[in-house]
């Protein structure tokens, strides 16, 4: 009896004084999943952006996960470490606010950012379609993937090579999903298992019950690492994994903020060093997190941003696809002069190829509105406008869609000369384009960087190239925008060439209305659903430079249905 007493009174002293006597050490094991509360019916919109919060309280809270590495983890110091963790402090140290980290968990996470107890989450969160709906995305900060993992023996190099063979994963997880998905278009005759854990696939793996796994591409790296040259990780992915911050929907001045700090610490290199260091090798995603125009050289505040919350007066989704006459208008297509450069036709017929697509996966008519494209867009006149490029001074007034197109400066040079860049050209001529913006200057910048005496020419017509190049020979090379010298290098391929490197890089979008999330939602996805199936590319190929690999703009994974219809062809 006495020992029982004791038991009981050594229990009771661990439970209450020794809790007090110790301080709390920090796990490392993953949370146990906290209950979920239903999200509570949402009345009312949003009268104020989460921006107004930063502004007032001088704190950022940050939901995060605490067991994901390499993104976020609680490490033996209690300190919240990892590639997530890290650009959060980044993004803090810019906006010029203390940072606050909230563990969230993948079942409550999305509850934690619409009940308004974090501002943001950086919790490891695939950019998915299904996901749209509750909250927003900034651009992706990183690119992964669901990869598959084989013997290294093995000769699979693709994923076709596993035709008829087994592949494992881990139930319930993205990867299930993967594996559901590849099934279902490109994996017929895959046998495919399911098991608890990804450690149990990877015993079967070397047990040779399956001969390959699915899973998250850091997810296998990290259950292979105690003997990484046993296996190799096949470079084509099963699904693409585009990493973004999730902000509440609709707030677009805080989707703005984030946008806008992202492109900056991209532009001061942060960002991308941030990713080699994390990711080692894997080279940083520029194409899905483009630098608009007018940026600034100074990082974004809070305090720079409204905390108000423009709606639409009008839905566009709503009005094109459930009226009985779908009509969508489109600004910013210009009638050519007959004179017009073929750079111009061209891209004009690129253009008017997009939009066709549109409207047919929309069942929609078009109708061209002639006029200023940004006021046209800003006062409902118009739906979406091409030809304004990404800009941070029309923010407050417009919004764009993801980019479609990559066009920017480059060197086209004699086939039969050994030039690749400004250095190989002290004491020659580079002939710029009449027309082409400041090409003059653009190309004086990199003449001033070297500190080399390099003469410009100007050449009157887009037209005149060849002659000044090859017949009168004013010119040793051309400088310019790549749309107007695309024409000349598949004209004569025998003669002409572009250097391989770019010197600035543009991207077009679509000018859309400010804040009609669930039609920028749909242009989106319409165009990633032609960037999936081959059409985009397809259709830039008069205006994208040959013999280069056309951009890997965003694809969120998800259904191609939305909003009633079938944006797949």
């Amino acid at each position: 009896m006495k020992k029982i007493i004791l038991l009981i009174f050594i229990c009771m002293f661990a439970s209450l004084g020794g809790a007090v006597a110790q301080e709390a050490i920090p796990t490392l094991v993953p949370p146990t999943p906290l209950p979920t509360v239903p999200s509570p019916q949402q009345d009312a919109l949003r009268s104020q952006s989460v921006v107004s919060h930063l502004q007032e309280n001088g704190v950022v809270r940050i939901g995060i996960l605490f067991n994901e590495p390499p993104y976020g983890q609680l490490d033996v110091r209690g300190v919240v470490a990892g590639y997530d963790a890290d650009l959060a402090r980044a993004i803090a140290e810019v906006w010029g606010v203390e940072i606050e980290f909230v563990q969230v968990t993948r079942q409550n996470r999305l509850d934690m950012l619409m009940q308004d107890r974090v501002d943001m989450l950086l919790a490891a969160m695939i950019h998915e379609r299904e996901l749209d709906q509750a909250v927003e995305f900034s651009q992706s900060y990183r690119v992964s993937r669901q990869a598959l993992l084989v013997r290294e023996d093995d000769p699979a190099v693709a994923l076709q090579n596993m035709v008829g063979r087994r592949i494992g994963y881990v139930i319930g997880t993205a990867a299930d999903e993967a594996v559901q998905h590849w099934l279902s278009t490109t994996g017929q005759g895959v046998q495919a298992q399911p098991y608890f854990t990804i450690d149990e696939a990877y015993r079967a793996l070397f047990a040779t019950e399956i001969d390959g796994i699915v899973g998250r591409l850091e997810h296998l790296r990290r259950v292979s690492s105690n003997n990484p040259e046993a296996v190799k990780i096949i470079d084509e992915p099963v699904v693409l994994e585009p990493y973004a911050i999730a902000v509440p929907r609709q707030d677009v001045a805080m989707r703005n903020l984030v946008d806008r700090t992202l492109q900056y610490l991209v532009a001061n290199d942060t960002l991308p060093n941030l990713h080699e260091t994390f990711f080692p090798g894997e080279g940083f995603p520029y194409d899905v997190i483009p630098v608009w125009d007018n940026l600034g050289e100074n990082g974004p505040t809070p305090a720079n941003f409204a905390t108000d919350i423009p709606y639409p007066s009008e839905y566009r989704a709503a009005r094109i696809i459930y009226a009985e006459d779908r009509v969508l208008r489109v600004a910013g297509l210009q009638e050519l002069p007959p004179d017009a450069p073929e750079s111009e036709r061209r891209l004009l017929a690129f253009y008017q190829g997009l939009l066709t697509q549109f409207a047919e996966r929309w069942g929609a008519r078009l109708e061209i509105v002639q006029g200023d494209p940004v006021s046209l867009i800003e006062s409902g006149a118009a739906d979406l406008a091409v030809g304004v490029n990404l800009d941070w001074s029309l923010a407050d007034h417009i919004d764009f869609s993801q980019p479609f197109l990559m066009h920017g400066d480059r060197m086209m040079v004699p086939t039969n000369r050994d030039i690749t860049s400004f250095l190989d050209l002290r004491g020659r001529w580079v002939g710029v384009i009449a027309g082409d913006g400041d090409s003059e200057a653009r190309a004086q910048y990199w003449i001033d960087s070297i500190g080399a005496r390099i003469n410009l020419f100007t050449i009157n017509f887009e037209g005149n190239i060849p002659t000044t190049m090859f017949d009168t020979q004013n010119v040793d090379v051309v400088f310019g925008d790549s749309l107007r010298l695309i024409p000349h290098v598949q004209a004569d391929p025998s003669r002409l060439e572009l250097t391989e490197r770019w010197y600035t890089r543009k991207y077009e979008a679509f000018a859309l209305p400010r804040n009609d999330i669930d039609f920028r939602l749909l242009v989106d996805y319409t165009l990633q659903e032609m960037q999936r199936d081959g059409t985009l590319a397809s259709l830039s190929q008069p205006v994208f430079p040959p013999d280069t690999d056309f951009p890997s703009f965003p694809y969120w994974p998800g259904s191609s249905d939305y909003l009633g219809l079938s944006l797949a062809p």
